[in-house]
């Protein structure tokens, strides 16, 4: 007959066991999708940085109007070469404009959506960058950002 010290033994033995076994199982691999996101967020915080940088560098300001070619120029100069972006202008009655090629394309909505249809899933990143322009009004920049796959 096992005395009351070894029947306690071999109960701690076994609950050690099985907390050991619950634990091993209760262990699911997931996939890691902090790189994904971190990715994202650095190009937010690129995209934003590039944007603040044409205020300091008074390209967009409330004394001239905008030159959308030297604007393009300036944020492609930032922009490394496994990297893609798209500009929009924004007026006050939130009508927002692609710049494509120094020049304001047609009136259009958002253009995010027209971004993520064509790259999915991809880490597209976003920045806006609210200044008073030339003619007296609040106007926008948009920067989208993306890495090339």
């Amino acid at each position: 007959m096992i005395g009351k010290r070894g029947y306690m033994y071999f109960i701690e033995i076994i609950f050690a066991v099985l907390l050991v076994s619950l634990l091993y199982t209760g262990m699911q691999h997931t996939s890691n999708n902090n790189f994904d996101n971190s990715a994202v967020e650095y190009n937010e915080n690129f995209a934003f940085d590039i944007l603040r940088s044409l205020a300091e560098y008074e390209i967009i300001n409330e004394y001239e109007s905008e030159d959308w070619g030297l604007i393009e120029d300036f944020v492609s100069g930032f922009v490394d070469d496994y990297r893609e972006f798209d500009l929009d202008y924004c007026s006050t009655s939130s009508v927002c404009y692609p710049i494509n090629d120094g020049a304001l394309g047609t009136a259009g909505g958002n253009n995010i959506t027209n971004l993520k249809s064509n790259f999915g899933n991809q880490d597209l990143a976003s920045a806006q960058l609210a200044y008073r322009s030339s003619d007296g009004n609040w106007s926008s920049i948009r920067l989208y950002i993306w890495d090339k796959l």
